[in-house]
């Protein structure tokens, strides 16, 4: 009897340790695909706003360098955004490279501007996406990946 209930709490305990592994998996993968929809979803609002405003993007795009990378905000910060560089896989290029997308939450092409879903480090005024324009392409970047190597996307 012994061995038995002994048998059982063994079996127990690894389908709850299995369990347990599979809860995080779920949860960092659960995490990269929001990154995927808020990188999606920033493209898909300029998108909108360039068919809505004859071929133009919001005027605070024509006030960023090209090639340089901007931290996203919702908001008017001015400095201080590359403060979480060493957390973030696209460095921002300068802490003076704040981009605030605020205006496409206002004018309705955004629900709220996206928070990378890791609330340790992100925030509404670092909202742990990049932006970077070259050539006519714009890319909006995740700091952060789990379960693959990049999260981005571009128009």
């Amino acid at each position: 009897m012994a061995v038995i209930l002994g048998f059982l709490l063994v079996t127990v305990f690894i389908i709850t340790l299995l369990g347990t592994v599979d809860f995080f998996n779920f949860s960092s993968n659960s995490r990269d695909v929001r990154r995927w929809a808020d990188t999606s979803n920033v493209i898909v609002a300029f998108k909108k706003y360039k068919q809505q405003n004859n071929g133009q993007l919001p005027s605070v795009i024509s006030s960023t360098t090209p090639t340089e990378i901007y931290m996203i905000t919702g908001g008017e910060k001015t400095m201080g955004c590359a403060t979480q560089n060493d957390k973030c896989l696209f460095k921002v290029t300068d802490d003076s490279h704040c981009l605030d997308l605020s205006l496409l939450v206002k004018e309705g092409y955004l629900t709220q501007v996206p928070v990378s879903p890791n609330d340790k480090i992100w925030r509404p005024d670092l909202t742990g996406y990049t932006f970077q324009r070259e050539n006519n392409i714009i890319t909006i970047r995740s700091c952060e990946a789990e379960e693959t190597e990049a999260i981005w996307a571009a128009q």
